[in-house]
């Protein structure tokens, strides 16, 4: 069941259930989701109870902010980046305890298949298969669709067809249309059941944790984002989330996504100086000839 908070005792009630609960899911929506834009709504799902809460009208309490940045608390969410860089730029808010589910998709997409032997480091081929390993990401509907056999893809089609018209008055529309409403409680009912069916098939959960961890301040932490199409818009996981090498050291800046990085993550005879990931950025714009596109 879906109720929209909107009153301040609505928020106080849903407060009272969301603070005795270990675990809970959640999404932000708005327009342009992140530092640039606006968080109009949050909707969290907890015990079969969805509250959908009206941020324009209600802003953030007490109450909910320390909720967010309880590390204590677990929050499941499918790419939390652009929520956690609107949560932080727009309200000061340091998203905590997030467990993100699209990485537990790609780890378990990893877990099916079979392992790859590279060749000698340095060679072309060896960094043809470096680029070529770079993780696509999956957006949730089909995640839900590959994963529980439930066919949501269509609808939430439907819906980012209408953000990429109307978006700017989209979200911030009262009363918020039903489609609306049904679409919020879409993007989080099936964020708990992902999550089980990923740790019964073996997906580990502390390294899920961790990697998390770095997906939230993945965004937050760049001063500006500004014009970067290495840092969003594209569909590849950025390096050194899941598969993290700590180093000492200044360490090398990627020219694109601007992050650090150990020596041996360039190729010496590109002179662009690109991590994996803003490698296969660039390979995959040069083969379609388009920039990428604004993800919802």
């Amino acid at each position: 069941m879906a109720v929209f908070v909107e009153h301040q005792q609505q928020l106080v009630e849903a407060m009272d259930k969301l603070n005795q609960a270990p675990i809970f899911s959640l999404d932000c929506e708005g327009h342009n989701l992140g530092r640039n834009g606006s968080i109009d709504i949050i909707t969290i799902s907890c015990s079969n109870q969805v509250f959908i809460i009206d941020i324009n009208t209600l802003g953030f309490n007490k109450n909910l902010r320390v909720l967010l940045e309880n590390p204590d608390v677990s929050k499941l969410m499918y790419d939390c980046r652009q929520d956690s860089d609107a949560l932080y730029h727009l309200f000061d808010i340091s998203l905590q305890g997030v467990i993100d589910i699209q990485l537990m998709d790609v780890l378990y997409q990893r877990s099916c298949k079979a392992r790859i032997t590279l060749p000698d480091p340095g060679t072309p081929e060896y960094w043809k298969q470096v680029y070529n390993s770079v993780p696509s990401l999956r957006g949730l509907g089909k995640c839900i669709d590959a994963n529980l056999k439930v066919n949501v893809s269509q609808e939430k089609q439907r819906v980012r067809n209408v953000m990429q018209r109307d978006s700017k008055r989209m979200w911030a529309q009262r009363p918020l249309p039903q489609f609306l409403l049904d679409y919020c409680s879409l993007d989080v009912q099936y964020l708990e059941t992902l999550y089980h069916y990923f740790l019964r098939n073996g997906v580990d959960l502390k390294r899920i944790c961790e990697a998390s961890e770095r997906y939230a301040s993945y965004l937050r932490s760049v001063p500006n984002l500004s014009g970067n199409r290495y840092l969003t818009g594209h569909g590849f996981l950025p390096h050194n989330i899941i598969d993290y090498e700590p180093f000492f050291g200044r360490g090398i800046q990627c020219a694109g996504c601007l992050k650090l990085f150990k020596k041996k993550e360039f190729n010496d005879r590109d002179v662009s100086r690109l991590c994996r990931m803003c490698h296969r950025v660039k390979q995959n714009c040069n083969r379609n000839h388009f920039k990428p596109k604004k993800r919802f």
